[in-house]
């Protein structure tokens, strides 16, 4: 989910190399885990953290995205999905399960109205 298109429910949405941090919470444990983001559509986030989860896990996540004038928090639940293991630790997409269609919607807006599309 690198700077692309994510598909869902015959929609598109982009998605961006994204600065920011957060915090995912396993269900099932309670167990906190800090993540930096690596990019996010309105569907969807791809994060990196130093601790390996079990794929299919049920989670929360809080994402802080920086801004120069203010900071977007947002609060999302969903299932880890692909892992990969790099030099800078395990990469997950976390698909959101629980957002309605509005807030999709103004994430959506807010994510193409902060970055230059040509570049996505």
């Amino acid at each position: 989910m690198k700077g692309g298109l994510v598909m869902t429910n015959d929609k598109e949405y982009p998605s961006f190399n994204i600065a920011g941090n957060g915090r995912l919470e396993i269900v099932s444990s309670g167990k906190t885990i800090p993540f930096r983001l690596v990019s996010m559509s309105a569907v969807c986030a791809l994060i990196c953290m130093e601790e390996e989860i079990d794929i299919s896990s049920q989670v929360k996540i809080q994402i802080v995205l920086k801004s120069g004038f203010f900071d977007v928090k947002i609060n999302a639940e969903g299932i880890s999905k692909m892992s990969n293991q790099s030099d800078s630790g395990y990469q997950y997409e976390i698909p959101f399960t629980s957002l309605s269609e509005d807030e999709i919607n103004e994430i959506n807006e807010l994510l193409i109205n902060s970055f230059d599309l040509s570049y996505a």
